[in-house]
């Protein structure tokens, strides 16, 4: 989903400038590799199967954000409103305190966070406009931080290196503002803020929902990296501040003309879909990963998506309009990466799609039988959690 923040313009000095990076990547799909299909074969050496464990009291409606910390799976399900935690097994070990009104308990969460130096997840209601903190390994709720400036409605925060980071919407009202802040771990304030929306993301103010993501990539790595949902620039966090990455060049993407026009159709609440409204253009990127010398993403080009493969030791670059499995399936097209470390990336078979492809395990030749958790799969009952596949990195 999306998310920024306040109006900076009350404040400007607390906007902070990005870095001039002279490694900056540029990325020309114009001029790239065309082909149909990518293989996963060609960047993952093995896939492990995750089958999240089904209880009476915990059947999974939506899975709409997944991080991995140690042997910790967590994920987020907004339409039932908890933070789950699985073994890497997928075994079951707790939610994360509850909906309701009193100490430790939420009115809903849009997104979450990992504290890996104090062992801390921090979950954010947004509803609420608080961030509340509870113990990784016994569940315990620790405390919550208001956020305090009513301008600012976050959708995500990222934890890193002591500092907590948000993003969120913006009042319309607000031509102006900044993508990402900085959140005082303590009081809730926030303290400093980067990237224009004019200068970086066409001057979108508004909200769109990613499906299965957040803006936040590489959440557990050092430096992660952020993008919005018109920005054609990946940015990169660390310990010195922000900057530019990585930047994609098609000559289709998006233009501050058509953004406005977008804009002034929504405030007319004349608008009835955003893939027909925006179909002669490029924009969205999504689904980033990094390992060794590669970056993979996808965007959106017109009616397609474009995976993007950049080798960056030798600068070349591939893209194609299908992402294929071809390690555990024959034909399953990968749709949903939802979290990655520096080893591997995790994808999710969730809900809508499970039954379906339960379907088709059942099919010969769908799925390849030497699978791990092959037998496991064919026998599961309709009414199941979601399954997560593990690939690692060549």
């Amino acid at each position: 989903m999306v998310l920024c923040l306040t109006c900076c313009n009350q404040n400007r000095d607390n906007i902070r400038n990005t870095a001039e990076n002279s490694d900056l990547f540029v990325i020309n799909t114009d001029k790239a590799e065309k082909v149909e299909y990518m293989f996963l074969s060609e960047i993952c050496s093995e896939i492990k199967t995750i089958i999240l464990e089904t209880k009476d009291d915990i059947l999974l409606g939506w899975v709409d954000i997944v991080q991995v910390y140690k042997d910790f799976i967590f994920v987020l399900d907004r339409m039932n409103t908890g933070l789950y935690a699985y073994n890497k097994e997928g075994k079951f070990i707790r939610k994360y305190g509850g909906r309701g009104g009193g100490p430790g308990e939420y009115l809903s969460i849009s997104d979450f966070t990992i504290d890996g130096e104090n062992e801390i997840v921090y979950l954010l209601d947004s509803e609420m406009n608080q961030i509340l903190k509870y113990e990784i390994v016994t569940g315990k709720y620790v405390d919550k931080v208001l956020i305090e400036n009513n301008k600012i409605n976050f959708s995500y925060i990222q934890y890193n290196n002591g500092r907590l980071y948000g993003a969120g919407d913006y009042y319309r009202e607000s031509e102006n503002g900044c993508m990402v802040h900085e959140i005082n771990i303590f009081t809730g304030k926030s303290t400093q803020c980067w990237l224009d929306i004019k200068q970086y993301n066409k001057g979108w103010n508004g909200r769109i929902r990613r499906m299965n993501e957040s803006f936040f990539y590489v959440r557990n790595q050092e430096p992660f990296k952020f993008v919005d949902y018109f920005m054609d620039t990946i940015i990169s966090f660390g310990k010195d501040g922000a900057s530019p990455f990585a930047v994609l060049q098609d000559k289709d993407w998006i233009s501050p003309k058509r953004v406005s026009q977008l804009k002034e159709i929504i405030d007319k609440e004349e608008f009835e879909g955003l893939s027909s409204f925006l179909g002669d253009f490029s924009y969205n990127i999504g689904g980033y990963l990094e390992w060794t010398d590669h970056m993979l993403f996808r965007y959106r080009k017109k009616s397609d998506y474009c995976y993007v493969l950049h080798n960056i030791n030798t600068n070349n670059t591939k893209t194609a309009k299908f992402l294929i499995d071809d390690i555990g399936f024959n034909e399953k097209i990968v749709n949903h990466i939802v979290c990655s470390d520096a080893d591997g990336f995790y994808e999710i078979i969730d809900g809508w799609i499970l039954e379906r492809v339960l379907e088709q395990v059942k099919e010969e030749g769908y799925m390849k039988k030497n699978l791990d958790k092959y037998e496991e799969i064919l026998n599961l009952p309709e009414d199941t959690n979601p399954i997560i596949f593990y690939y690692k990195y060549k």
